[in-house]
């Protein structure tokens, strides 16, 4: 090199990367200064210099193909010192690939520790780490995890867990144990590690527990807003295969099989002996409740245990000779059925004929087996109207979804998802008019053996043909009381607003949910319009109202102005312009004041004055500036050009109605070939309201500048009568604990071998809580699950308000053992939304004395009022003596020094008729050869009659010594069996 003397060997050539400049590198250098002169790097790979660890901003033309011409590039010459050390970081022997971040081919210098992707550099490693965290296993098999500690800016378990998909369950239940702070501490702590089991063949050498402690550790000490427990899922999934794919799964079973697997792993019985579980035949004495407890002690013992396990004590009873078994059986967490609700809560908005009346919210406790027609009076009493003077529809997406017939259960009511129910008012002045006969006579009309021909689907259309009659359960609801002549029409309400696209175009939007009128058949469609416009006027009359104020209020700011001007002399008036504008103001108020006069008019008279000349100008009522447009729904099918009943037209969309005293609403019924003639047939039992429309609707159409207001509405509250007997019949989660501890009768598919009777019989059980742990978790029954295979789960979600308290729980009354105290504080609870086939699950925690929402990765604040919902699932208690700085050694559960416990000493099995059999069989198989296939069957023949002469022997004496002798085993079989855990999905 031209006035350098450089040996090749000290030097190394370096190719700047292409956005940095020369300033910029010489800045990074600055910057990198004190490293590059006094820290040096050494590392304990061999493929790794030791230099000073700063990377070049670039490439190293060592690795580079050579091909291109050196004067392309921004190049580096870095010489070495006098030891023959470098600067820059260089990785030896390295490959050259494509990078996994930025997909280039460059030196492939960071490879993670799972070996999975290879990086170019530390801003690749650190840009690909959120999408790479999801399937590293880098420190699945790491035990030092002395890098996560507590820092000032530590979330301390306020950090979220992505959903890795369908996990919503596994991320519930996990942020319940997080917030479960004494188990928590005791991983933070490094506690466990002296305790990890490797030998237990139940667990899986304690991978389980160092997963969870990295979890733990990672979700308390990470400053970033949620990360990803996809290390944990696998962890969890080795020891119950079920978690290890991604379908849906419950969040109580994942919580049991977590507590499960951690307490093998930690399990501080190394060699477990065998015990035999006591059992008593007087269900009044606890004698050997201690003892059970101790032989369930001599096999399991560990920070689980000590925080999270109670007894149960289990009565059965036979129903032939009154004997009782009475055993005593661990548990770790209470499941609780939920009685059936006595009451239920029934939510609807009353919405008044006269349009100027506010809608009115309300919230009504009704029986569970109520009809519609007792939620009628119900309703009636509370707001003092006449019980059939309304009618009770369900709406959604402001549209009808059903009419509610008298005779169906109220229930529907809960069972019609994302539909709330309407009560709208009938015009008073048809249902206490001349047209209407009389509900009671036409109740009694209706309940005489109706018969009709039931539907057959022809050509998209319901007939009613010649065929064979049957009775009609969901009948017509009466007409609502009013006589056949009166025909309900329901009026979707639409207004025109500008679209976002193309501002000079405007198009219909609902504007509020659709409103019921009743008409007269023999009506005249002027006669329509005026029942439409009656009903609409006091909308109108605000409208124009507004309009006016509007009017004043800019005539006003106008004449400020002008007064604010100096007068003109010149005007051709001879007044000056300020007097000549405010003369012109009156004039305009004036005008305007008499326009719109209209309190004394009739409806008539205000029609006429808002349509002129209706008669004769309807057609081109889209050119006019009438208030709106009214029009017919057209019922022909659009999608097959079919033409419209009404206006004969295949392009109709929707035609206007007529104004006219020549044509009536039955001839608008008559033109129609849907099925009009049985219009009062609305809904049957499960029949949705698109599939079977046959009722006579309309669309309003407003303008763009009226001023519609038809949502706004009332909330009134329960009133204090019906808020204490819904109170007083609500279900609590005592109620549960008294279902609990009932006696219930075995079903035919578990039966219990009674010893006295020496037989199966179906007896009766009975479950009591005899001691509870320092940590409770109580488990809702929500779910029945009446069918399931293994693709299909049927059943019903109980939706039930269970109402459970946050502080206080006092379980004095439930509790045999009152050696600790029995009032427990909510601390956690596990939600779900859904049904048993599909939905979703969320946790509330209390951390650090607020009560925090976990919704995957989304942590928030929440009032304490929301944490009891419908939605509670699994909820977690801790003890109130129990505080945050509780030393989790001073619970430990231990067998006392000194005390027996009855252990069964392990003998060879003696060899069964069965096996000496089949062992000679293979002797006389070895020492000749059978050469005939009769020799093969007759031996065969003689094997078989020994082996079912030994499993007679076998089974006659199978039963014998039960009374006396009752393994561990069979204990816990039965025990099993007869607790039925609710399912989610």
């Amino acid at each position: 090199m031209y006035g350098y003397s450089l040996a090749p060997e000290k030097i190394r050539l370096w190719k700047l990367a292409s956005n940095t400049s020369a300033e910029q590198f010489l800045s990074y250098l600055n910057a990198n200064l004190y490293s590059l002169k006094h820290r040096h790097f050494e590392s304990a790979d061999a493929s790794t210099e030791e230099n000073s660890g700063v990377e070049f901003p670039g490439t190293c033309l060592d690795f580079s193909d050579g091909k291109k011409s050196i004067a392309e590039f921004k190049v580096i010459i870095e010489q070495a010192d006098d030891k023959g050390c470098f600067m820059f970081r260089l990785m030896k022997n390295v490959v050259v690939g494509r990078c996994d971040s930025c997909y280039t081919y460059k030196p492939l210098i960071y490879q993670c520790r799972c070996k999975l992707v290879t990086y170019c550099s530390t801003r690749c490693k650190e840009n690909d780490w959120g999408y790479h965290e999801d399937r590293c296993t880098m420190f699945e098999d790491d035990n030092d995890l002395s890098m996560y500690q507590m820092e000032a800016n530590s979330n301390r378990g306020l950090t979220g867990l992505k959903n890795l998909g369908n996990t919503c369950f596994m991320n519930s239940g996990l942020q319940c144990l997080s917030n479960t702070f004494l188990l928590t501490k005791y991983f933070l702590d490094d506690q466990y590690k002296d305790e990890i089991n490797a030998e237990n063949p139940l667990g899986i050498k304690g991978a389980l527990a160092r997963s969870y402690a990295k979890l733990v550790k990672i979700l308390w000490t990470v400053s970033r807003p949620s990360i990803s427990p996809g290390f944990f899922k696998r962890a969890v999934g080795s020891f119950r295969a079920v978690f290890s794919s991604h379908s849906q799964q419950d969040s109580q079973e994942l919580i049991t099989a977590v507590l499960d697997g951690l307490h093998e792993d930690l399990n501080r019985v190394c060699q477990k002996p065998y015990v035999e579980f006591a059992t008593s035949n007087d269900p009044a004495k606890d004698a050997i409740a201690a003892d059970s407890w101790y032989c369930h002690l001599a096999r399991n013992q560990s920070v689980i245990v000590d925080l999270m396990y109670g007894q149960y004590k289990s009565v059965l009873k036979c129903p032939s000779c009154a004997r009782y078994s009475v055993t005593f059986d661990p548990f770790s967490t209470i499941t609780l059925p939920i009685p059936s609700a006595k009451q239920r809560l029934i939510v609807f908005f009353y919405v008044p004929y006269n349009t100027a009346r506010k809608i009115t919210k309300h919230s009504l406790p009704v029986a569970k087996g109520a009809k519609i027609e007792d939620l009628r009076a119900q309703v009636a009493e509370k707001l003092g109207v006449s019980k059939d003077g309304s009618t009770f529809t369900m709406v959604s997406r402001m549209a009808f979804d059903r009419f509610l017939c008298r005779d169906l259960k109220a229930s529907v009511i809960e069972k019609t998802r994302y539909s709330d129910l309407y009560v709208q008012e009938i015009n008073p002045k048809y249902f206490n008019g001349p047209e209407n006969e009389g509900i009671e006579k036409r109740k009694e009309e209706y309940k005489k053996d109706e018969e009709v021909s039931p539907p057959s689907r022809n050509n998209n259309v319901y007939l009613y043909g010649e065929q064979k009659k049957s009775k009609v359960v969901d009948h017509n609801d009466y007409n609502s009381g009013l006589s056949d002549n009166m025909l309900r029409v329901a009026i979707n309400i639409y207004k025109k607003v500008r679209s976002v696209y193309n501002y000079s175009y405007l198009r219909p939007e609902r504007a509020t949910f659709s409103r019921l009128i009743h008409v007269k058949r023999s009506h005249t469609l002027k006669e329509l319009h005026m029942e439409v416009f009656s009903y609409f006027r006091p909308f109108i009359e605000k409208s124009l109202r507004a309009r006016s104020e509007e009017h004043k209020n800019h005539a006003s700011h106008r004449d400020t102005e002008v007064n604010q001007k100096q007068p003109n002399p010149n005007t051709e008036s001879g007044k000056d312009l300020n007097e000549e504008f405010q003369e012109n103001s009156k004039e305009e108020e004036k005008g305007n004041r008499a326009k719109n006069d209209f309190s004394g008019m009739s409806d008539e008279e205000f029609f006429a004055k808002l349509f002129p000349d209706m008669e004769s100008n309807w057609k081109e009522e889209l050119d006019r500036d009438v208030p709106y447009e009214l029009r017919l729904i057209r019922t022909a099918d659009r999608y097959f050009d079919r033409e419209c009943h009404y206006c004969g037209k295949i392009n109709c969309g929707n035609c206007l109605v007529p104004y006219s005293d020549n044509v009536t609403v039955q001839d608008l019924l008559n033109r129609n070939k849907t099925p009009h003639a049985r219009n009062d047939y609305f809904y049957k039992e499960y029949r949705g309201y698109a599939s079977d429309r046959k009722e006579f609707e309309l669309e309003v159409i407003f303008k763009e500048d009226c001023e519609l207001n038809m949502n706004y509405l009332e909330q009134i509250k329960v009133s204090k009568d019906f808020s204490e007997k819904a109170k007083e019949q609500a279900v609590t989660i005592y109620d549960c604990f008294d279902q609990f501890s009932n006696w219930e009768k075995l079903d035919e598919n578990n039966l219990w071998y009674c010893p006295t009777c020496k037989n199966f019989v179906q007896a009766s059980k009975r479950i009591e809580i005899f001691r509870t742990p320092p940590v409770l978790i109580l488990n809702l029954k929500r779910f029945e699950i009446k069918h399931e295979t293994s693709f299909v789960r049927s059943g019903e979600r109980l939706n039930t308000f269970v109402e459970y308290p946050l502080e206080n729980l006092d379980l004095s009354g439930y509790v045999h053992d009152r050696s600790a105290m029995q009032l427990y504080d909510l601390y956690a609870v596990s939600n779900h939304y859904g049904s048993t086939s599909f939905g979703h699950y969320t946790a509330f925690a209390l951390n650090d004395g607020v009560w925090r929402k976990f919704d995957d990765s989304v942590v928030a604040k929440i009032d304490p009022s929301e944490v009891c919902s419908t939605a509670g699932y699994v909820l977690f208690y801790k003890r109130k003596d129990i505080k945050a700085d509780t030393d989790i050694r001073t619970l430990r559960q231990s067998i006392p020094e000194g005390y027996e416990l009855n252990i069964i000493e392990l003998k060879p099995k003696a060899k069964t008729n069965s096996v000496l059999a089949s062992q000679n069989v293979e002797e006389e198989k070895g020492s000749k050869s059978l050469t005939t296939t009769e020799e093969l069957k007759e031996e065969s023949k003689g094997t078989n009659n020994e082996g079912r002469e030994a499993k007679e022997q076998n089974e006659k004496g199978k039963y014998e010594g039960v009374e006396e002798m009752m393994s561990d085993e069979e204990s816990q079989v039965t025990r099993t069996r007869n607790n039925i855990r609710g399912l989610g999905n």
